[in-house]
C-alpha cells in the first residue's frame, strides 16, 4: 500500500511524540519493545497489521524498523529526533476497517534524562529540551521505579505454569517474595534514582507549563513494572509506586488533559521449569529468546486512537460525517 493512499491510509500528517524520563526510567527500551510487541498483534490480529518503519535520513523510502535488543547506554547529551512511520494496515476490506487503517509520520523526540529534569526549572540553559515538551501534542512520561520502592523488588517464588510465553504476565501474581537490592539493572546515580518527590514536582511544574495551551494526550508510562510486586489497575499501581498525591494531581489535570496510566515491562517473563520469572537482570534479557514486552504498545496505541478519532471527528478524512462512530479501536493495555 502507498503511504499516501488515503483511501486506505487515513492521512499522514505529522505525529509529534515528546519522551520524559530520568536516565535509566527506560524510555529506549520502551520504544524498541513497542516495535517488538507489535509481532505480537500481528500473530494475533485478525482485523490489522502493524508496522513501524522508520525515515532514514536522505532515503526517499522509509525502511522497516528492525526488531532490536536496546544498548544499555544512556541517551546523549543533545537531542535527538528520530522520524519514523507508523501504519495499521486492514486486513479486511470493508467500510469500518477501511475508516480505521492510518498512517501516523511520527518525530520521536528523545534526550537525556538529566537534561530533561532540568529543563523546566531552567528553560533558558536547556532551551530546545523546554521548547520541544511544551509543544508537543503528545507526551510519554516514563516513570522508573522511585527510590522509595528501590529496596522491595520483586524476586520470583514457584507460580503455576502459564500456558504461553507472551501471557506470562498474566500468570504472575500474588505469589512473589521480595528481597532487598537495587535489582533495576541501572547505576546509582542521582539521575536514576528519583524520589516521589522529584517526579510530583516535575509534573507540578509541567502542568502549570502547560496549562494555558491546547489538550495534551499525556500517556504515564510505568517501566520496570515487572520488578514491583504491583499488580491490579494501572491507577492503583500508581498509587502504590509513586504515592496518592501524584495520582491526585494526575485526576485533577485529566480534566484539561487526555491522561491514562500505564503499568509496561520491557522484557516481560519467561518461564524457568515451574517458576514464571521477570525477562530483566542488570538491563539485560536473561532470555533473549523469550523477549516478551507487555503494553509497551499500549500508550503509543492509545495515543495514535485519540489521534484518529480526532481526526474523523473534526471531518479531516475522505470519509462521509459520522463515520467515525464505525471506527473500530486498538487492543487496551493487557492485564499486569
Amino acid at each position: 500500500m502507498a503511504l499516501n493512499d488515503s483511501s486506505n491510509s487515513n492521512y499522514i500528517n505529522q505525529t509529534g511524540i515528546a519522551l520524559w524520563g530520568p536516565t535509566g526510567a527506560g524510555k529506549d527500551w520502551l520504544f524498541r519493545s513497542f516495535r517488538k510487541e507489535l509481532d505480537y498483534y500481528n500473530n494475533r490480529d485478525e482485523d490489522f497489521n502493524y508496522e513501524l518503519l522508520e525515515q532514514l535520513p536522505g532515503e526517499d523510502t522509509p525502511m522497516p524498523l528492525p526488531v532490536e535488543i536496546p544498548h544499555n547506554a544512556p541517551s546523549p547529551d543533545q537531542v535527538v529526533d528520530i522520524n519514523y512511520i507508523f501504519r495499521r494496515q486492514a486486513l479486511i476490506q470493508d467500510e469500518a476497517h477501511k475508516i480505521s487503517s492510518h498512517v501516523h509520520n511520527l518525530i520521536i523526540h528523545n534526550n537525556s534524562g538529566r537534561n530533561l529534569i532540568k529543563s523546566l526549572e531552567d528553560p533558558i540553559a536547556f532551551e530546545s529540551t523546554y521548547q520541544t515538551l511544551i509543544h508537543a501534542h503528545s507526551l510519554f512520561l516514563v516513570l522508573g521505579i522511585p527510590t522509595e520502592e528501590r529496596g522491595p523488588l520483586a524476586s520470583p517464588t514457584e507460580t503455576q505454569p502459564s500456558p504461553e510465553p507472551d501471557e506470562f504476565a498474566l500468570a504472575v501474581d500474588k505469589k512473589y517474595t521480595l528481597q532487598v537490592g537495587n535489582g533495576n539493572g541501572t547505576d546509582n546515580s542521582s539521575d536514576t534514582d528519583l524520589p516521589r518527590e522529584v517526579y510530583l514536582n516535575f509534573m507540578k511544574l509541567l502542568f502549570s507549563v502547560i496549562s494555558t495551551g491546547p489538550r495534551r494526550n499525556l500517556a504515564i508510562c510505568m517501566t520496570k513494572s515487572d520488578l514491583l510486586n504491583f499488580r491490579g489497575n494501572p491507577w492503583d499501581m500508581l498509587e502504590r509506586r509513586h504515592g496518592s498525591a501524584l495520582r491526585h494531581l494526575l485526576k485533577v489535570q485529566n480534566d484539561q488533559h487526555n491522561i491514562e496510566v500505564f503499568a509496561t515491562s520491557a522484557a516481560g517473563y519467561f518461564r524457568v521449569d515451574s517458576k514464571v520469572v521477570p525477562n530483566l537482570s542488570n538491563a539485560e534479557l536473561r532470555d533473549p529468546g523469550h523477549w516478551s514486552p507487555v503494553n509497551t504498545a499500549a500508550p503509543f496505541f492509545w495515543i495514535f486512537e485519540k489521534i484518529e478519532r480526532e481526526r474523523l471527528k473534526q471531518g479531516l478524512s475522505l470519509f462521509r460525517p459520522g463515520y467515525e462512530k464505525k471506527y473500530i479501536s486498538y487492543p487496551i493495555q493487557r492485564p499486569f
